[in-house]
């Protein structure tokens, strides 16, 4: 326990300076709504930024260098690891081609057109209804849209109005060549989550998180295995 101990003192609770310091030493910040006991953020954050207040990553986020993203899962991630991540391919977490076809195309258009766009204003200058979202619901299909081409990597999150996403196009990222990539991503999520064993590292986790990089996944995995990666 005292080797666990160090372990986490010294990946992850060195105090940083500043809030923007803090997201790239950490490289991901988990971001969750729900408030009991408090935001996922709000806790990360609170015990590595000095003076650190609830609600300051997202009041701060449109002056920071940083992108929400999917890694592990949903949060505010560094530009460099969210360079790793893309470009994704077209078809990723997105079946809103197939139930509108044309819709994304014409949503990025509209987008790169107006600047930051809420998505009502989407909804009213290209509404296309209702379609089911991942939940079994129901949701506006241009909704869905900004929604899928956020996760393409064509669109960013500019800011938040009341908690909605208000989306732009997205800044340019020159991409990392995969193995290169995949063998980044895989020692930053070693590094973040670590100590783990070899079953909690699914290649199919990050996978999801980053299609392009495909079969450098496993090769980048294995070779964390090889250097021991997984449990210093």
């Amino acid at each position: 326990m005292r080797r666990l101990r160090r372990v986490a003192l010294a990946r992850s609770l060195a105090p940083a300076a500043t809030l923007q310091a803090a997201v790239e030493a950490l490289g991901y910040v988990q971001a969750d709504p729900i408030r009991a006991p408090a935001r996922a953020q709000d806790l990360i954050l609170r015990q590595r930024v000095p003076g650190y207040r609830a609600g300051d990553l997202e009041r701060r986020y449109p002056e920071l260098d940083v992108e929400e993203d999917v890694v592990v899962n949903y949060g505010i991630v560094s530009r460099q690891i969210h360079g790793l991540l893309h470009p994704r391919p077209r078809q990723a977490r997105s079946g809103i081609d197939r139930l509108v076809p044309g819709l994304p195309d014409a949503v990025a258009t509209y987008v790169q057109t107006h600047g930051p766009c809420h998505p009502r204003q989407v909804e009213r200058a290209l509404g296309a209804g209702r379609v089911v979202n991942d939940w079994g619901g129901s949701s506006q299909a241009t909704t869905r849209a900004l929604e899928a081409l956020h996760v393409r990597g064509v669109l960013r999150v500019a800011r938040r109005d009341d908690g909605v996403k208000v989306y732009e196009t997205a800044r340019t990222v020159e991409p990392v060549p995969a193995a290169a990539a995949a063998r980044e991503l895989v020692r930053f999520v070693v590094s973040h989550l670590a100590p783990l064993p070899l079953a909690s590292l699914s290649v199919t986790l990050l996978r999801s998180a980053a299609g392009r990089l495909g079969d450098a996944l496993p090769a980048a995995v294995a070779e964390a295995i090889g250097n021991n990666q997984l449990y210093l």
